[in-house]
């Protein structure tokens, strides 16, 4: 059996030339869309958004229902698109009227995409106090 030898040369040349050369790592840019998710009094958050992406933004309150084990479903309760040329966001999200249960807080840009889960127990109502005056 013959060999080429310039053709195995050349081949070993392309071999070292690319095993050699660095090739760039990406490495995930977190400065284009920071968010803070704030729960305040009364089941009222507050979120901001900084998005540098371009993209649009989307936000979303997903409820989940589950077993014992794991979550079944999802179901959209609210949704919301924010162009990609609007850079500062700022929602406040009133939850109170919520019946008790476990929920996704969804906020995606481009590949980015950060979710925050909130449980939401109803307070047990409380009995009022009655005076009865007899005159």
């Amino acid at each position: 059996m013959k060999y080429n030898w310039s053709l195995l040369l050349v081949g070993a040349f392309f071999f070292t030339l690319l095993t050699s050369m660095k090739m760039p790592t990406l490495q995930p840019d977190s400065s284009d869309l920071k968010v803070e998710i704030k729960t305040v009094d009364d089941l009222r958050v507050q979120l901001t958004a900084q998005n540098e992406t371009g993209k649009k933004l989307y936000l979303s309150v997903l409820k989940q229902e589950s077993d014992a084990f794991r979550v079944i479903a999802e179901t959209e309760i609210y949704a919301e698109e924010v162009s990609g040329d609007v850079t500062t966001f700022n929602r406040t999200l009133n939850l109170s009227q919520l019946e008790s249960g476990t929920y996704r807080i969804k906020i995606k840009a481009g590949k980015r995409s950060i979710d925050r889960l909130l449980n939401i127990r109803a307070k047990p109502a409380t009995e009022e106090t009655r005076a009865v005056v007899l005159q």
